[in-house]
């Protein structure tokens, strides 16, 4: 598989301008939005046509015709899902990769990371370009990760007492995306400049420099939140993870509460949140 051009790099998204519908699916008498929308869609696409859709050899021939069928149902769905063409190329690339070198199966990928969620990341990163969330600043190369990360997390998350085969869970980072910086900034952990806060105010979506330091700030942020609980419990121990979901589930309480809408979210475009 070779690797997105330079210019398709940012791509994804969980934000729409005020112009444009939200893509919307409705399952089982409710509305979702976002990532629930993604799983509602699924659910429906699994329930009527079957589990052969998660398989390496229906993804890397997967079409955009198939991908809007399975994303867009008939009369259950609304709004426009941005890009399809970049997620055609990660879904493909997924097949591929899983076909040539895991036997067409995630499950052996994780048997292949014999207990450690840092080498299933790694191997991650490896084999499928399209998570390779890295950045050049200042002359130095930063490494994220978010994806390939909170795949690992998903998995440990997922196994319940099987998870205690990895020996590892407290390696991984939190997860750095628009969500968790938001919280951050309005609890006053992270403080942005002027400039960038009326950016943010406007909606304009921000350059590479200010998304690098942005995440980075986070990440760290969250980091010294785990030393501090550490340091004032040490016989509990407490992953980077679980405070990003804590603060992730913060942010979406005061999304539904309309709490957020003085502290706008960093909006960019890519493939790696």
């Amino acid at each position: 598989m070779q690797e997105l051009p330079a210019d398709t790099m940012r791509s994804f998204s969980f934000w729409q301008k005020e112009e444009e519908v939200k893509w919307t699916i409705s399952y089982k008498n409710n509305q979702y939005t976002g990532y629930f929308a993604l799983c509602a869609a699924l659910n429906l696409y699994l329930e009527n046509q079957g589990k052969y859709i998660l398989s390496a050899e229906f993804l890397k021939q997967l079409t955009v015709l198939q991908l809007k069928e399975i994303l867009m149902p008939e009369t259950q769905s609304q709004g426009v899902i941005p890009l399809l063409s970049e997620r055609i190329h990660c879904l493909r690339e997924a097949g591929c990769v899983l076909d040539e070198y895991f036997q067409g199966s995630v499950y052996h990928l994780i048997q292949d990371s014999h207990g450690s969620l840092e080498t299933l990341v790694d191997k991650v990163v490896h084999f499928f370009p399209s998570f390779r969330d890295e950045a050049m600043y200042k002359g130095h190369r930063i490494f994220f990760y978010k994806r390939a990360q909170i795949f690992a997390a998903d998995i440990f998350a997922c196994l319940g007492e099987e998870a205690l085969l990895f020996r590892d869970p407290y390696c991984l980072t939190m997860f750095a995306d628009y969500r968790v910086p938001q919280v951050l900034h309005k609890r006053g952990i992270l403080k942005y400049s002027d400039i960038l806060t009326a950016q943010l105010q406007q909606g304009m979506e921000i350059e590479n420099t200010e998304e690098i330091e942005i995440r980075a700030c986070s990440i760290a942020s969250v980091e010294l939140i785990r030393k501090e609980i550490q340091e004032r419990n040490p016989q509990i121990l407490v992953s980077s993870q679980l405070i990003d979901y804590l603060l992730w589930s913060e942010a979406m309480n005061m999304k539904s509460s309309l709490e957020l809408e003085k502290t706008p979210f960093h909006r960019v475009r890519t493939i790696f949140y």
